[in-house]
């Protein structure tokens, strides 16, 4: 549409004669198609001239191994679901797999950068049944954009499990560990107190009676928490009985 109403825009400031809707739709649309397979194209060469055997590399991301129930591109664009160890090992490994095809090296300067996220963008969210029913030069573009896409996605999400296993497993118990032993450094810390102390504090509080005079002292009316004081016969502040 955008591509459209610029034609419209161009044809009013150079004057000429407006055609009908439908002739500049498909002007439009045959302008586009005519700039994607040249896309396609550019890139497609920009692969075989790096490497001649990349292609053919490339294409056999689309293949099922056998016992698996998804393709090798399939299992490079997931990225890692779990905080484990195992995890980020797996993570490190995809990061590898991926930089070993070298897309890198590919000289794509021809090509501007929004088509190539572009293309890349329309390979992710396309199955590999889908893009292996494509014809050639788009099928070769498509999942190089994709693999040259992914490169940096994979050292991401390696980096961001990386910071995450650094926090919630050696930073974290290093915090807690470095605070227990500040606590036990203090003087009488740590001696005889509980692992709960608000809980010891609150049976403490159930078990102190409390009058009428002494009983706004209190936190709170100790004598609805759990019915133990209904027990006791004086108030521990002052000695006196209930009233």
């Amino acid at each position: 549409m955008a591509l459209f109403n610029h034609a419209v825009a161009w044809l009013r400031r150079n004057r000429v004669l407006l055609p009908g809707a439908s002739v500049s739709a498909r002007a439009v649309a045959e302008a586009r198609a005519v700039a994607d397979r040249r896309l396609h194209t550019t890139v497609s060469r920009a692969v075989r001239r790096a490497d001649p055997s990349l292609p053919a590399a490339l294409v056999a991301l689309l293949d099922v191994p056998d016992g698996a129930r998804f393709s090798e591109l399939e299992r490079l664009r997931r990225p890692p679901t779990r905080s484990t160890g195992t995890a980020m090992a797996r993570a490190m490994e995809r990061v590898e797999e991926i930089a070993a095809f070298g897309l890198r090296r590919v000289d794509l300067s021809r090509v501007p950068v929004t088509r190539l996220v572009t293309l890349a963008r329309y390979g992710l969210l396309s199955k590999a049944q889908a893009i292996e029913r494509t014809s050639e030069p788009k099928r070769t573009a498509l999942i190089a954009a994709v693999i040259r896409g992914l490169e940096a996605a994979a050292i991401d999400d390696a980096l961001d499990l990386f910071a995450l296993l650094m926090a919630t497993r050696l930073i974290s118990p290093a915090r807690r560990a470095t605070e227990r032993d500040r606590l036990a450094m203090l003087p009488g810390a740590g001696k005889g107190l509980p692992d709960q102390p608000h809980r010891t504090f609150l049976k403490i509080l159930i078990k102190l009676p409390a009058c009428l005079r002494h009983r706004p002292s209190l936190i709170g009316d100790v004598s609805t928490l759990r019915g133990e004081t209904q027990s006791l016969r004086e108030c521990a502040l002052c000695g006196c009985g209930f009233p």
